[in-house]
């Protein structure tokens, strides 16, 4: 059983106003205000589940989903550093605006003590705030691995399995500074509440069940498809493959189906799933609904409460395999 992360020690890292690290707050007067948390991700359920989890326990919440635009994002992450470094210099402070070089959110908003980021196309939205302030005010935490040398941020905190993985590309484990490797990744164990816009959501993707419930005891799996890497092959043909084993849920075990599209699926395989519910699953409009988490214009935070309650409403949850931190948020879950 993976069970959550509470942010277990405070860190040893330099503060103008006393001790300040990622794991514990304090200061040298007592002082009832929280911290301004700013949690900027790529928009990702992944990524938008770390990020808010670790940020939630620092302080006042303001999510955010910066990343680079596609231009940027053919260049090797350290040459977007330097566009960044040099965009700050020619950009007004008080400019609440993106430059040209990033997309998303705009920077308005209270100064932030903590600056969380998840999500390696939100690496140039994070070191365009943070040196937006002066020096050593606003205190950066990436989650995961990126391709830039972790002493460029405050803190990096990446779980072992990743790191022992991926470290290897920056150096040796044990000199890479600025870094907490924990056993499990960081997670949330309490359910997110539902608000307005991901409430409406939750109830419009739960609707065609209803009917269908009243009449016969049917459990919920959910469904959350990824996409291709490295690691994880799979391809349309794979695609139909899952939904004869959907067809298999639906009428031998009784079970409604919810898939959930990630920023991960290709529509290739969307379109490919989509067609072959529709021909090859009996009553697939009460039995099977798709909800395809990159449309509908929920912000970040909205994605991942509408996803984190289909998550704890579900009897069982099957996940593609390159979705890691999501089956562990999965298995925390059960």
């Amino acid at each position: 059983m993976i069970k959550s992360i509470s942010l277990l020690r405070p860190l040893s890292c330099r503060s103008r106003i006393g001790y300040k690290g990622v794991f514990q707050y304090t200061t040298s007067t007592s002082v009832t205000k929280k911290p301004n948390v700013w949690v900027v991700t790529d928009g990702g359920i992944e990524s938008t589940l770390q990020a808010v989890a670790v940020g939630k326990r620092l302080g006042e919440l303001t999510a955010k989903t910066i990343t680079s635009n596609q231009v940027l994002r053919l260049l090797p992450m350290v040459l977007q550093k330097y566009i960044v470094d040099w965009g700050v210099k020619k950009t007004n402070k008080n400019n609440t605006r993106l430059p040209w070089y990033l997309v998303g959110d705009s920077l308005d908003g209270p100064t932030p003590d903590y600056v969380v980021c998840s999500g390696n196309d939100a690496v140039p939205g994070l070191l365009q705030i943070v040196q937006s302030y002066p020096p050593k005010q606003t205190f950066s935490v990436f989650l995961g691995f990126t391709n830039l040398p972790f002493i460029n941020f405050d803190q990096v905190a990446i779980p072992k399995y990743e790191a022992n993985v991926k470290m290897a590309k920056l150096g040796p484990l044990a000199i890479q500074k600025n870094c907490i490797v924990t056993e499990v990744p960081l997670l949330d164990s309490t359910l997110i509440p539902l608000t307005i816009n991901s409430r409406q959501v939750y109830n419009d993707v739960l609707q065609p069940f209803i009917s269908t419930q009243l009449h016969k005891k049917k459990d919920t799996t959910v469904m959350v498809i990824g996409g291709h890497t490295s690691q994880c092959r799979w391809y349309s043909e794979d695609a139909v493959t899952l939904v004869h084993n959907m067809k298999k849920m639906v009428t031998q075990l009784n079970s409604n189906i919810v898939v959930i599209f990630t920023e991960r699926t290709p529509l290739s395989i969307k379109q490919t799933m989509q067609n072959a519910i529709k021909k090859s699953i009996p009553d697939h409009d009460t039995g099977v609904v798709t909800w395809d988490s990159t449309q509908g214009g929920l912000t970040s935070l909205e994605k991942i409460e509408t996803y984190d309650n289909l998550i704890q409403k579900a009897s069982r949850v099957i996940l593609t395999a390159d979705l890691d931190y999501a089956t562990a948020h999965a298995t925390m879950k059960r």
